[in-house]
């Protein structure tokens, strides 16, 4: 029983979880070695080899309209880009809330902003271990260990810390030693209110950063000794990098109440704003880059039958 509780999110719906055990069955799912990185890589490769140009660093502010169509967009340093189709695959609520100013929400569009649950923001705490763990068993999705007793750990009370030991990927540390991840839901209002004194944010950072490590000793004694390297990003360190909604780190939870409507394709338009297209986690259920990719990709169909031209993905 606690092992089904830990597999997944506690509201999640319980068919989602049977997806993943098909997918892994199937062997449709899997660890990429090297994690994320190698996967954007590969798109930008891709993309720069079929003429496509990519600007890094350059944060869009505005999507420019005209007449009831995108034109293009503004970025921070003032600049303009103009465009015959805009897509956004960037945070949902900040495209369509702060990007397009709310001005395109009908009540479909705005119905998930109100009413959706989303995936919870994360303390994520990252240590670099001068150990190889050779003697654990090497999972991709991690484990979990009681506590001796419960302990509060920045804004909740914990009586387990789940822990994700990188020792199957051997890109993550050199060699020897081992990445260690501890990952924990976090309420991103918490550390709003600790950030306004910068120095008490500082501080919570390090000093829950110092406890995950003692809890560790609990299971790998003499740990504490082996930490090199430690990091800790807070739900506000997600939001300044990603412009997640709420720093949270997916789209949309899914749920026994909105299992049925989430299942569905989401549309990728909205009304009143021609050639402007959405895809990513905020317009494709389960979130994520996988699904984020399945999005872009059923996207440039839609776009390659609206010019009447055969979609070619090779």
């Amino acid at each position: 029983q606690q092992a089904f509780r830990e597999i997944w999110i506690p509201e999640f719906s319980l068919v989602f979880l049977f997806f993943t055990f098909a997918y892994l069955h199937q062997r449709n799912a899997g660890y990429p070695i090297g994690g994320s990185m190698p996967m954007s890589e590969a798109l930008d490769a891709r993309y720069r080899a079929l003429g496509g140009e990519i600007n890094y660093n350059k944060k869009v502010a505005r999507i420019l309209t005209a007449d009831g169509r995108a034109t293009g967009i503004r970025l921070a340093d003032g600049s303009e880009v103009h465009a015959d189709r805009v897509i956004s695959a960037a945070d949902g609520h900040a495209t369509l809330y702060d990007m397009l100013d709310g001005k395109y929400l009908d009540p479909a569009t705005r119905e998930p902003y109100e009413k959706w649950p989303i995936f919870h923001a994360l303390l994520f705490v990252s240590l670099g271990i001068n150990r190889r763990f050779d003697d654990f068993p090497k999972s991709v999705s991690g484990f979990s260990f009681p506590l001796r007793e419960p302990v509060m750990i920045a804004d909740s009370m914990r009586d387990r810390l789940p822990v994700h030991i990188y020792n199957h990927d051997h890109t993550m540390a050199p060699e020897g030693k081992t990445s260690v991840i501890i990952m924990l839901e976090s309420d991103i209002e918490y550390w709003k209110k600790l950030a306004e004194d910068r120095n008490l944010y500082v501080q919570k950072k390090d000093e829950t950063a110092g406890l995950i490590i003692r809890l560790l000793e609990q299971r790998f004694p003499g740990i504490t000794d082996q930490v090199e390297v430690t990091d800790v990003a807070t739900p506000l360190t997600f939001e300044r990098f990603t412009g997640n909604w709420k720093g949270s780190f997916e789209g949309w939870l899914i749920t026994p109440q909105n299992v049925h409507t989430l299942m569905k394709p989401m549309s990728q338009t909205i009304p009143g704003l021609k050639n402007f297209y959405m895809c990513g986690q905020w317009v494709e259920p389960g979130g994520g880059l996988p699904t984020s990719i399945m999005s872009a990709r059923r996207l440039m169909k839609q776009i390659c039958k609206e010019d009447r031209r055969k979609f070619i993905s090779h």
